[in-house]
């Protein structure tokens, strides 16, 4: 990614194997502010406009068109 993350989060993963560790999922919202984009370790998503205001608003609290 060209600059750091808009939002940073950890959680504790439910699989057992790796319950002791936490996964870091980083946001980063789009020019436009209406999708964003999540990094968890090396996985990657792109996320609609939908699903990024619904996932923005869960997270954050307010919503995406806000900003």
């Amino acid at each position: 990614m060209e600059r750091p993350a808009d939002y940073r989060f950890a959680f504790k993963s439910k699989d057992p194997k790796i319950s002791d560790k936490a996964i870091l999922f980083e946001i980063w919202i789009s020019p436009n502010k209406d999708t964003v984009e999540v990094v968890a370790g090396s996985k990657y998503v792109q996320l609609n406009e939908g699903d990024s205001t619904d996932l923005f608003e869960i997270l954050i609290g307010e919503k995406l068109s806000d900003l």
